[in-house]
């Protein structure tokens, strides 16, 4: 899951893409115990993994990765491929071209 550390504060900031990092919860239900820990700290939302592999076992998760433009407005950079078992990731697409809402 991808984890803002606060929200709904004055110094919470949506479009500051850095603060939403992606981390991995596990739970010990015999014990009642939760760990966490971060999977990448660079900015990203949106986590998923294939549909199939939902509640198993799975190597890669895909994410959207967040960027900026040269002005610093944040934009969407890419889907990022996360391998999960071994670390590291890959932006094997990337996103180019304009928001819808750009003028023509």
């Amino acid at each position: 899951m991808c984890r803002l550390e606060e929200l709904w504060r004055d110094t919470s900031n949506l479009l500051e893409p850095s603060k939403i990092t992606l981390r991995r919860f596990s739970f010990d239900l015999a014990g009642g115990a939760v760990k966490e820990e971060t999977l990448d700290e660079r900015g990203m939302d949106f986590p998923r993994v294939a549909d199939a592999r939902v509640g198993r076992k799975h190597r890669f998760g895909f994410a959207v990765r967040f960027g900026s433009e040269r002005d610093g407005t944040p934009n969407l950079a890419g889907l990022l491929k996360l391998d999960l078992e071994r670390g590291g990731s890959e932006l094997p697409y990337g996103f180019h071209g304009s928001w819808i809402a750009d003028p023509a």
